[in-house]
């Protein structure tokens, strides 16, 4: 995958945004990730909308729980530990 420039930009680009939702998720928000423009017009059109549950939702350690463990697991497969990470850890 990495001998085409191309198709290594675009998972980049698609494992990058698939980490800020998982990292979003584990913080208690409700994630949705959505196109937001034609791909004619821009190669990254993906939007992340982020609603904070409520503390009293039910399932929101659940979700939480589910994301963390979704998250380790791509780390781990990949190999990385993305900044984001980090800073969200210092506060």
């Amino acid at each position: 995958m990495l001998d085409y420039g191309i198709i290594t930009e675009k998972f980049a680009s698609l494992l990058t945004d698939t980490i800020r939702g998982k990292l979003l998720e584990s913080e208690g928000y409700r994630v949705s990730v959505e196109e937001f423009i034609e791909t004619e017009h821009t190669p990254k059109n993906i939007l992340i909308k982020a609603i904070k549950l409520n503390n009293k939702a039910k399932s929101k350690t659940a979700l939480i729980e589910k994301a963390k463990e979704d998250f380790k697991e791509i780390k781990q497969a990949f190999l990385i530990e993305p900044c984001l990470e980090k800073l969200l850890n210092e506060n």
